[in-house]
């Protein structure tokens, strides 16, 4: 069993995880937003492109075949994104993973306490 002073430490260590966590996660959202536009555009700008190139050839494209292009084009941006999202989710479950570590540690200082009559 943990003495009251480790459990001090341990919950202070915790904070300060913490406090890095959500430093990161704010690092994070920001760079998932970014990637997230970046795909969604870079996909729109493919599918125009494709568009584009059949209209001025006189030939038909279906939003299908647009899409299709425009997935395979944009392949390496998107999973850049889905990457940047998995990021954020991983911080936030570690960050309540620190916080169920917190509560554990104040119900174990909890038990040291002493009643007084």
């Amino acid at each position: 069993m943990l003495t009251p002073f480790e459990i001090q430490e341990a919950i202070e260590t915790e904070l300060e995880r913490m406090d890095s966590l959500v430093s990161q996660l704010t690092v994070a959202v920001r760079e998932s937003a970014q990637a997230e536009t970046d795909f969604k555009v870079g996909f729109a700008q493919e599918r125009l492109r494709v568009r584009a190139e059949a209209l001025e050839s006189g030939n038909k494209v279906t939003i299908d075949q647009a899409d299709d292009h425009a997935t395979v084009a944009t392949a390496d941006v998107r999973y850049r994104s889905q990457l940047a999202t998995n990021n954020v989710m991983t911080l936030r479950e570690a960050i309540r993973v620190s916080q169920t570590h917190i509560d554990g540690l104040r119900t174990l200082a909890a038990s040291h306490r002493q009643v007084t009559p």
